[in-house]
């Protein structure tokens, strides 16, 4: 590849994904033994909008990450559903216009999502408007007959019925073994923490349950009971909440062309787990990763290998992996930024300006102090100009889920 005949800035983007899914346990205990006198199966919760945005950094908290985005739980007692399907109601739809063929529309839909078909792989679309109780405007131009839907309020942000002070809100942690912490397969981080909330004064009754990074302010996810657990006077209530964050690429993965005028093919790596913060076993609290979930660490820097070298055939259990040496284009990450056409999405661009003497490069990625986090190996050698070198790069990382019709 002849480097004169290639147009400068170079620009490179890719990307790592992560899906979220969250459950939870419940369980009243007698204050005396401290023994369960009940205890339910495990059930999984909405994750809402704001709980993807935030992890991708766009919060007006301060900036969370998989683990301290559940430091808090906290409970209420509104009975309103987060899922609403009637299989009796069926969809049309023209360009951004949806008729439903009986009532079923209410204005605060308003920013949900009417999400097509039964099961997961059914088209989501965002609710723009609501005209009355058989029509809405979608966010997206699509042709649609006698479709089943269901609507889904993502765009939650509080309890409908908080239940408040220390009764409802709770950062106590049971730490007994299995109750915190966080553990690793192939392909999934999965972090655990187990509330403990005092012994009331009155009985009180849950039928929501939802988790946060602070104890006020908005909610990331909920759950609404099916039977409601009412707490007394000498007992008290526990819960356990597991999230579970499934990465992407987790093996060497084909990427096509990876950038303008860099004419190569790729594989996309998320290389090592060693970067992620985690949960405590011992105290339940946040550890910070030297690099925070992979993706924006003051430490990280973005580079470009000078030595072959090979990706880990899967996500490394430690701070393992490719050390090549490399040509740094940043030494640490700039600031990232949400994307708004794009729920849970943040990007870093950068554009540094180097001079550069000819070398030979074998792919791009973050590296933190000792290995490459996550890269793009190139299928074909690139050979850097002699002079001025000006590119772009852009890492983005998605936050997701899926809702199960």
């Amino acid at each position: 590849m002849k480097t004169k005949s290639l147009p400068f800035p170079k620009r490179l983007e890719r990307g790592l994904d992560a899906l979220l899914e969250v459950r939870v346990q419940r369980r009243i205990c007698d204050a005396k033994t401290g023994k369960p006198v009940f205890v339910s199966p495990w059930q999984k919760n909405l994750v809402l909008d704001f709980g993807l945005n935030s992890m991708a950094k766009r919060t007006p908290e301060t900036s969370a990450t998989t683990a301290n985005s559940f430091e808090y739980c906290r409970l209420g007692s509104g009975t309103q559903a987060d899922k609403i399907h009637n299989p009796a109601v069926t969809f049309d739809q023209s360009t951004t216009t949806v008729t439903a063929s009986a009532s079923f529309f209410t204005s605060d839909m308003v920013s949900g999502i009417l999400k097509y078909d039964s099961g997961s792989a059914g088209v989501e679309q965002y609710i723009v408007s609501v005209t009355d109780a058989t029509h809405a405007t979608v966010d997206s131009s699509r042709t649609e007959s006698a479709k089943d839907g269901t609507f889904w309020r993502v765009q939650r942000t509080a309890l409908q019925t908080p239940i408040l002070g220390t009764t409802g809100v709770s950062n106590s942690y049971q730490i007994g073994a299995g109750d915190c912490g966080t553990s690793f397969t192939t392909t999934q981080a999965t972090h655990k923490r187990t509330f403990v909330f005092a012994e009331p004064g009155a009985a009180y009754t849950v039928n929501e349950i939802a988790w946060s990074r602070i104890a006020t302010g908005s909610i990331y996810g909920r759950i609404l009971l099916a039977t409601g657990d009412t707490i007394g006077p000498g007992y008290f209530y526990v819960v356990a909440l597991e999230l579970t964050f499934t990465y992407s690429p987790a093996t060497p993965t084909s990427v096509p062309n990876v950038g303008t005028n860099i004419d190569t093919a790729g594989t996309a790596m998320f290389e090592n787990w060693a970067g992620l913060s985690t949960v405590s076993s011992s105290t339940g609290a946040s550890v910070a990763g030297p690099w925070t979930d992979g993706t924006s660490g003051s430490a990280m820097a973005v580079v470009m290998p000078t030595a072959t070298y090979s990706q880990n055939a899967t996500i490394a259990s430690g701070n393992s992996g490719p050390t090549p040496a490399n040509v740094t284009l940043t030494s640490t990450l700039t600031t990232w930024v949400n994307d708004a056409a794009q729920r849970g999405q943040m990007t870093n661009t950068n554009s540094p300006t180097l001079t550069t003497s000819g070398q030979t490069t074998y792919g791009v990625g973050i590296k933190n102090s000792t290995v490459l986090g996550f890269d793009v190996k190139f299928t074909t050698t690139f050979v850097l100009p002699t002079g001025t070198f000006k590119p772009t790069v852009v890492f983005r990382v998605t936050y997701n889920r899926t809702l199960n019709n």
